[in-house]
């Protein structure tokens, strides 16, 4: 880091002790919600916070974020995301997106092992399972990474996205087959189709 050793090599009776000219912060504390999100596999879902124009919704002081990945938005299915994309779709993606957030920092640390509920911002609950130290399920979503902390709260990564009991049935299509030409409009490259995997190289 930028701070430099003062003094060093300190002998104390429990341990070393070196002084130094600056305060060490974690690199979070310069990282918002928002960031995080973009930077742990969940860049779809971001796109979909900024869509919603919920940004500073997810930038709030205190909140645990349960951002689904990049596969678990595309697994929506062209339709559904081509609804939410639509202004008749707003208030339910704006819905969709609350759902996923609740307000109060909660690391994996926080649960007990077993059932625990926490309010979302939609106003419906949120079941967390904990099993183990460390192994949570959101609803019916895994949680894949855990505890990414941010300047204002903590995000925890999932492989699905978690509908409210308002929307996802009776509201959004179903999935079918038309291929969704990206996020912001047909011209743009498919950014909800999973990436094609290289070909395996033939032996020489």
């Amino acid at each position: 880091s930028a701070a430099q050793v003062t003094r060093q090599d300190v002998l104390a009776l429990d341990g070393v002790l070196h002084v130094i000219d600056a305060v060490l912060a974690p690199s979070f504390l310069s990282t918002n919600a928002l960031a995080v999100v973009q930077e742990k596999g969940a860049s779809l879902f971001y796109s979909l916070i900024q869509l919603a124009n919920l940004q500073d919704v997810v930038n709030q002081f205190g909140v645990t974020l349960f951002a689904p990945t990049n596969r678990a938005v595309w697994a929506l299915g062209p339709s559904r995301l081509q609804y939410l994309q639509s202004p008749s779709g707003t208030a339910d993606l704006q819905e969709l997106i609350r759902h996923h957030i609740a307000n109060g920092v909660y690391s994996t640390r926080f649960f007990s092992s077993g059932v625990t509920h926490l309010a979302s911002q939609s106003g419906r609950r949120l079941r967390i399972v904990k099993s183990g130290l460390s192994s949570l399920a959101v609803n019916n979503a895994r949680v894949v990474r855990s505890d990414s902390l941010a300047n204002n709260g903590i995000v925890h990564t999932i492989d699905r996205v978690l509908f409210p009991g308002s929307i996802g049935t009776t509201n959004m299509p179903p999935s079918p087959s038309p291929i969704l030409g990206g996020l912001f409009g047909s011209s743009q490259p498919n950014i909800f189709r999973p990436p094609v995997p290289s070909p395996s190289p033939r032996p020489i």
